[in-house]
């Protein structure tokens, strides 16, 4: 049935542009593909709002989205849809080769497989993964997939999606600075070969080293510029370039122990560095093919653009967010779906009840005329097929009226809205969503609070209502956010659709 409804969605109403949103600790950078007309929106942002790939100052930072926003469209309120690229620095990808398995229980056997392997708490990560190969055969001979997996504490994340959609933008998807770079780099065709490459990014922040193979990235690794530092502030082309030789040897390294063979070709994309880079590479290790691009050749914001292109519904990259994140923008979409056929529906009914009121009339006033100047000079078949059109008329006038009746008992929401409102308004909750499916189906309310009382006295209030019933508070539901402010779940049910 979920599939039946999305594709009767994407059907009949028409999609709306998701531009790529990129975040780092210097800029933000917003790319949407409208045919041959991109639409770029970029701000520089001031030293200490984002750190280390951080929100570190978020009133600042939800200040600045405000204004790249401003920038893009000039309707304050209108939602900009986004494929959201965070910094690379804390997310960790590992490419894993999982026992090939039915289409059906690959999703399950692959969170199963990233669950024993994250680096980190898995309780307190977000994680996905996607398809990065085809089958391959394993040591015992069963067939094997291989995804990628990537994992990102979810307070980094949390941070980044609450301060975007409190500045304006609807987030499709949440991924990281070097997948978005990948799918850039592939779709330019920028690589000559198929073989596996090392990409050597040159950043603001540091170094990010990326291992593609197969069209897909299979490993990144970021080294800030700290590490070549030392106790200096200022960082030197050589220092710069001992960094890139040292990390370069720990990947090939790693390339060989986990796949087998050498990386012979690297690509190094930077605005300044490049060439300093590619003769000390080359020089550490003879042999190896250097290409060498502007720092404008391939960027992450243009690799989320790309993503955005994708429709949802065959969108299945990574995405390191929770569930509720999507749940929402699926919400939005349908809402804007309703939205659109409910006034279609009242214009078509509108046009055609006046269409037929108006021929009703001037039937009539026909029948009037040919009956008076005729007389009873009229012959049988005419009068007979007009009363046979006058029986059909008022036929369908009345099942119109029966449809705009119908329409008049329609059950109103707006009650309840503005009664939960009220609630939580004196209570200090914030509602960040209400879900009402059906009039069968029990409304959903995800809100924050000050603090866990809060939330109880809330739910209180709503049991006070005389219209709701089986209101359900899940301690399940409650999370604790830092700062002491909790997001909860409530569900109840309407008694009486009438206020």
């Amino acid at each position: 049935m979920g599939k039946i409804w999305t594709g009767l969605v994407r059907l009949l109403s028409p999609s709306k542009p998701v531009g790529g949103l990129e975040i780092s600790d210097t800029a933000l950078r917003f790319l949407e593909f409208h045919g041959d007309k991109p639409v770029y929106a970029s701000l520089r942002l001031p030293p200490g709002i984002i750190e280390n790939g951080k929100v570190k100052d978020r009133v600042n930072f939800v200040a600045a989205l405000r204004s790249l926003h401003g920038q893009i469209i000039s309707e304050p309120r209108r939602l900009v849809n986004v494929i959201v690229t965070i910094p690379a620095n804390d997310v960790y990808v590992q490419a894993v080769a999982i026992t090939k398995v039915a289409e059906a229980d690959l999703a399950e056997a692959a969170d199963l497989n990233l669950r024993m392997i994250s680096p980190i708490d898995i309780s307190t990560a977000y994680y996905g993964w996607q398809r990065i190969g085809n089958s391959v055969a394993s040591q015992n001979g069963q067939g094997q997939i291989e995804i990628l997996g990537a994992f990102v504490p979810s307070i980094v994340v949390d941070e980044f999606v609450s301060s975007i959609r409190e500045a304006g933008y609807g987030i499709a998807a949440v991924e990281f600075s070097t997948l978005s770079l990948a799918r850039n780099v592939f779709a330019a065709n920028m690589f000559k070969y198929d073989a596996p490459y090392l990409v050597i990014q040159v950043h603001p922040a540091g170094i990010y080293f990326m291992v593609l193979r197969s069209h897909n990235l299979a490993f990144n690794y970021f080294a800030p510029w700290n590490a070549a530092q030392g106790e200096g502030r200022v960082i030197s082309v050589e220092s710069a370039k001992n960094l890139a030789i040292l990390e370069t040897q720990r990947i090939f390294n790693f390339y060989t122990s986990h796949w087998g063979g050498q990386i012979k070709n690297v690509a190094i994309i930077a605005s300044t560095l490049g060439p300093e880079l590619a003769e000390a590479v080359t020089s550490r290790f003879p042999g190896t093919e250097i290409e060498t691009f502007g720092g404008d050749a391939a960027t992450s914001v243009q690799g989320a653009a790309i993503r955005g292109l994708i429709p949802r519904v065959r969108d299945f990259d990574i995405s390191l967010t929770s569930v509720s994140v999507h749940e929402a923008f699926r919400a939005e979409q349908t809402l804007r779906f309703l939205g659109l056929w409910r006034s279609i529906t009242v214009t078509v009914f509108a046009a055609l009840l006046a269409f037929f009121v108006g021929s009703d009339i001037y039937l009539r006033s026909i029948a009037q005329s040919v009956a008076t100047s005729s007389g009873a000079n009229v012959q049988q078949p005419e009068v007979t097929e007009y009363l046979k059109l006058k029986a059909q008329a008022e036929e369908f006038n009345k099942l119109v009226r029966l449809a705009v009746s119908a329409r008049a008992g329609e059950r109103k929401t707006a009650w309840l809205v503005d009664k939960v409102n009220q609630l939580a308004s004196a209570g200090g909750v914030i509602i960040n969503r209400l879900y009402i499916q059906s009039p069968d189906q029990p409304v959903v309310i995800i809100a924050e609070a000050a603090n866990e009382d809060a939330a109880v006295s809330f739910k209180n209030q709503l049991e006070a209502v005389t219209q709701l019933a089986q209101v359900t508070f899940p301690l399940s539901g409650i999370t604790t956010k830092p700062g002491g402010t909790v997001t909860f779940t409530i569900t109840f049910s309407v008694t009486n659709w009438n206020p």
